[in-house]
């Protein structure tokens, strides 16, 4: 009796490792065809209360396997301490990882009320996806993603979210069968079934494209502490960091686009307060216009009282400088604001005030043209969002590739830069869209339209930054 009162507390312990596993920081993908099966076994023996309990063991574990770099995160951010802000932590995931109880009294629900087999083959994997679009995730962190890894597999398909719509249905058909070999006891053809379903996708073949043209650009990556801007000369510092990587790129008689990091530019480029700050803008635009560069760069601001989170494009394609920037819509919670803050100021009150940024209230996707290329910017996180980078393109369907601009030095040795790539590629994927990333720590590459990576970097405390020159092919999308 005490035996199988304690065996769901297991499955959901199993469920929970096996999600962090086959999720894209651990790269075990193939474990998605099984990941939920012992879930699929808790529903089935439980109800009311203990299903709840079970489903939040599950969701706390994942949470803890996957996203466990945030207390550092909060340390850097806030300068508070790191056991302060794992308790915190832990609350939070409590109530940001709800997908897993809402699934589970739905599939409770539907198993209770069809007996069919076939018909809940399919059903079930149709009532995840819809959760999945209805529920508004932190970070698209579902294991089912993992399956970007093999884009072979997923590439066969030209229109957003076709490979979301078809992950769902084959991971969802592969966990429903595997569970009810489990639930009798068939547990070799369970496995059989699993492996089958790995084999199938590892070895599928690539659809082959044939590229519409290409964009050749320089990713400059630096390896920059923030921590030290409060040190009197950081605004010098950081500035002859960028001129230095300037003058390190080889010029030629065609104008070339030099990509920089998130938040770079230690100044309001389009209005700078300061004799210094005007300086090194003028410096700036010497330097670009004479060997030919136009640049991408970010650049925290401060407009009157408010914080901006900005990327400037200054084209030199005329022989004068052109100046346009956008500003990040998709704001880090915690980091770049605090949620609910607006509503219950008291509870703003009690973070720091050195992080908090303004939105651009905008809905207006900003894109760019460079020779006869057009762009867009999704700065930091916004690139792990498939629906941002879906509605630019609906905006703007002419948008050849996508610049994703990344700081992400509050991480240090933590497991989201790795995160933020995988899940940009997955978002890559979805969209059919070309994504170049240069970044300040973290990790930088390319990644083209099938989600494969061109090229991929980790930067490490006390590495050196780094500058290459990525030609990037560019496919049209049916």
């Amino acid at each position: 009796m005490q035996w199988k009162k304690f065996l769901p507390s297991k499955l959901a312990l199993l469920c929970g490792v096996l999600s962090a596993l086959a999720s894209p920081l651990w790269g075990q993908w193939y474990l998605v065809f099984i990941v939920f099966t012992p879930f699929f076994l808790i529903i089935d023996r439980t109800s009311g209360r203990e299903l709840f309990k079970e489903s939040m063991w599950i969701q706390i574990i994942f949470a803890l396997g996957v996203f466990f770099w945030v207390p550092q995160a909060m340390t850097s951010l806030w300068e508070s301490p790191y056991a302060v802000n794992v308790g915190f932590y832990l609350v939070l995931a409590t109530f940001i990882e709800l997908q897993f109880i809402l699934f589970a009294f739905a599939t409770k629900f539907l198993l209770e009320k069809i007996k069919n087999k076939i018909i809940l083959l399919f059903l079930l994997p149709f009532n995840y996806a819809l959760l999945d679009f209805l529920y508004p995730k932190f970070f698209e962190d579902t294991a089912s993603h993992a399956l970007f890894n093999q884009s072979n597999f997923l590439s066969h398909f030209d229109f957003p979210y076709s490979s979301i719509i078809l992950t769902w249905l084959v991971v969802g058909i592969a966990n429903t069968g595997t569970f009810f070999l489990a639930r009798d006891r068939k547990f070799k053809t369970m496995l059989a079934v699993w492996a089958a379903c790995v084999l199938a996708v590892y070895f599928a073949p690539a659809k082959e494209k044939v590229p519409e043209k290409y964009v050749s650009a320089w990713s400059v990556s630096f390896n920059l502490n923030f921590k030290e801007k409060k040190l009197d000369n950081y605004t010098e510092k950081v500035f002859q960091e960028i001129v230095d990587s300037l003058n390190k790129i080889p010029s030629n008689d065609e104008n070339q686009l030099v990509l920089y990091p998130e938040t770079i530019l230690p100044f309001d480029f389009q209005n700078p307060i300061t004799l210094s700050e005007k300086s090194m803008k003028d410096e700036l635009i010497k330097i670009a216009l004479e060997k030919k560069f136009s640049l991408v760069i970010g650049g925290g601001v401060l407009v009157g009282n408010d914080k901006k989170n900005r990327v400037f494009f200054i084209n030199t394609e005329s022989g004068e400088a052109k100046i346009n920037f956008t500003e990040k819509k998709i704001l880090f919670p915690f980091g770049e604001y605090i949620p609910g803050g607006q509503i219950f100021p008291w509870w703003q009150e009690l973070f720091p005030k050195n992080m908090l940024v303004s939105r651009n209230e905008s809905d207006k996707a900003d894109i760019f043209q460079w020779k006869d290329l057009t762009f867009s910017v999704a700065i930091c996180y916004e690139a792990l969002f498939p629906y941002f980078t879906a509605d630019i393109l609906r905006q703007h369907p002419d948008v050849d590739f996508i610049v994703n601009n990344t700081n992400e030095t509050w991480f240090d040795s933590f497991g989201e830069p790795e995160l933020s790539f995988a899940l940009t590629r997955f978002s890559a994927l979805e969209n059919r869209i070309a994504v170049l990333r240069p970044t300040n720590a973290g990790t930088g590459g390319a990644i083209d339209a099938q989600s494969r990576a061109l090229d991929y970097f980790r930067l490490y405390p006390g590495d050196s930054g780094v500058i290459k020159h990525y030609t990037v092919p560019l496919y049209k999308r049916d």
